[in-house]
């Protein structure tokens, strides 16, 4: 009966376990030798030491598009605001870059829609990347 046990559980080791760990020294091996070269102009992100990841800037594929500053965004945002008008920075992740193809179907722009039907000049900057973590919000 403990030897049937244990061939069983060998077998579930081995068809379980064994391939997951063939993965992560794949992974290993792969992050090793530098990751992904996302450093051309075709790569929605480049690497980064500190943050793993950002969006490379001027990336215009399909829907989406980055500006000078990485920010999802079709247009350029100047230094400064303006004296009357008020800049937010939305920042997060996927929610924030937004699910939808285009960037009008993000929270940031909406806020920002609302903002001028009331006739509040806002800025809401869209800050968001796609799978950060509050870490890489904060750092980016």
């Amino acid at each position: 009966m403990l030897i049937t046990w244990w061939r069983q559980a060998r077998r579930a080791a081995f068809v379980y376990v064994g391939p997951l760990l063939l993965i992560e020294l794949i992974g290993r091996t792969y992050l090793g030798w530098g990751g992904l070269p996302w450093n051309s102009a075709q790569s929605t992100y480049q690497n980064d030491e500190l943050l793993g990841y950002r969006p490379n800037p001027l990336f215009f594929g399909g829907d989406i598009r980055f500006n000078t500053l990485g920010f999802r965004a079709d247009r350029e945002y100047a230094a400064f605001a303006g004296p009357d008008t008020m800049r937010i920075l939305a920042v997060g992740g996927s929610t924030t870059f937004g699910s939808g193809p285009s960037a009008q179907d993000a929270f940031p722009a909406k806020v920002e829609e609302v903002a001028r039907q009331l006739s509040h000049p806002w800025e809401v900057i869209n800050a968001g990347v796609i799978g950060y973590s509050s870490y890489q919000g904060l750092h980016f």
